[in-house]
């Protein structure tokens, strides 16, 4: 817990659902499927028009209006 307060956790919506529903096909349609739990985040992060901080923005390049900030 002592962690815990450091963070926001959003709960799972139906809109948050659909994103996730338009990420993955979206990927898919473009070729480059994505992971569940990387479309997960992918569609979170959009959603609430924030940036993704990650070490593998190769997950994520081709999902388009994304702001991934990586080191790699």
């Amino acid at each position: 817990m002592k962690y815990s307060r450091r963070y926001t956790v959003y709960q799972v919506s139906a809109l948050l659902c659909r994103k996730w529903a338009e990420v993955a096909d979206g990927a898919r349609r473009r070729g480059r499927p994505i992971a569940t739990s990387d479309a997960w985040i992918a569609a979170t992060a959009t959603l609430l028009d924030v940036p993704l901080l990650t070490h593998n923005a190769s997950d994520f390049e081709s999902e388009p209006g994304l702001n991934v900030i990586s080191q790699t």
